[in-house]
């Protein structure tokens, strides 16, 4: 729906906002969170996040609307749209290596920013001593950060590769290796307010992937498979990002300890900086291709 009323050209800034809305989030889960269990216990931390959920489902289906989601000129009109889509096939989601590097690279690098969100709180808990509330506090200003950083890189794509876009990839890569530096730097650092700062950077860079690659995976699907486009993405940024970060962090935590675990994290941003090099050999191929299969899917809705 995002995609769909704004420009092509803001496609990396509208999915960095898109995705930092689950950041924000996140900030809000872990502040309120953190503090309704010190206060009331962790089961009224779970109730409250409950209530706020039952209360967003009541208001979106009234601020959300069809009417305010399509264009003037495109309402009632949908017969273009579904007859092309009906003549894509699904194997276009993964059909090109820059799609593919494209999905791979989004969740390998969110290996890394899914892991010091989840896992910061803890830290902060156990080597600088603070108490569920105000670890929950400091966590959310960090993921606050990340959540910045995803809008702003965005942002700075779209602005310097809107004549190039296959540019995003190189941005994807600079984001991903600068926040490798800042996050190794970070956590080689002795426990105090520079290492928090220097976390901060970090992930500022961290989540900073997701606005190109999400750019790019809408430039390199034909646009009626968008939404399933997307939901690919999302796929692979839990599996490979979200899930598997926090999992592999946990039991590498359990051996030689959270702050070793910590310092090999970034690490994982060199890969998915490979991932997105690869992909990006490809790009310019694979974006005429689906141009070619778009506009044999509009001749055929046409015929019809």
């Amino acid at each position: 729906m995002v995609l769909s009323v704004f420009p092509k050209h803001m496609r990396a800034t509208l999915t960095g906002a898109f995705m930092a809305g689950g950041m924000f989030g996140s900030v809000l889960g872990m502040a309120l969170g953190g503090a309704i269990a010190a206060s009331m216990g962790w089961r009224w931390a779970f109730a409250a996040m409950a209530l706020f959920g039952l209360v967003l489902a009541l208001i979106y289906p009234i601020v959300v609307r069809e009417k305010r989601i399509t264009p003037p000129s495109q309402i009632g009109d949908t017969r273009p749209a579904t007859v092309t889509a009906a003549k894509v096939p699904l194997r276009s989601l993964v059909n090109s290596r820059s799609v593919l590097g494209a999905y791979v690279g989004s969740g390998l690098q969110l290996f890394v920013g899914g892991t010091v969100i989840v896992w910061i709180p803890s830290y902060l808990n156990r080597y600088y001593a603070m108490a569920t509330d105000a670890a929950g506090g400091v966590a959310a200003m960090i993921v606050l950060v990340a959540g910045l950083g995803m809008i702003a890189c965005g942002m700075l794509s779209d602005r310097l590769c809107r004549s190039r876009p296959e540019r995003k990839f190189s941005l994807a890569i600079a984001y991903a290796l600068g926040s490798c530096a800042l996050l190794s730097l970070a956590f080689a650092l002795p426990h105090g307010t520079p290492q928090l700062v220097m976390i901060a950077l970090g992930m500022f860079l961290a989540a900073g992937t997701s606005g190109p690659a999400g750019a790019m995976v809408a430039n390199l699907t034909p646009l009626p498979i968008h939404g399933t486009a997307f939901a690919m993405l999302t796929l692979v940024n839990n599996l490979l990002g979200l899930a598997a970060g926090p999992l592999v962090t946990g039991l590498l935590a359990d051996a030689p300890g959270l702050a070793s675990a910590f310092q090999m994290v970034p690490l994982i941003s060199v890969a998915a900086a490979a991932v997105f090099w690869f992909a990006k050999q490809n790009y310019l191929a694979d974006v005429q291709q689906v141009g070619r299969l778009q506009a044999v899917g509009a001749g055929m809705g046409a015929s019809v």
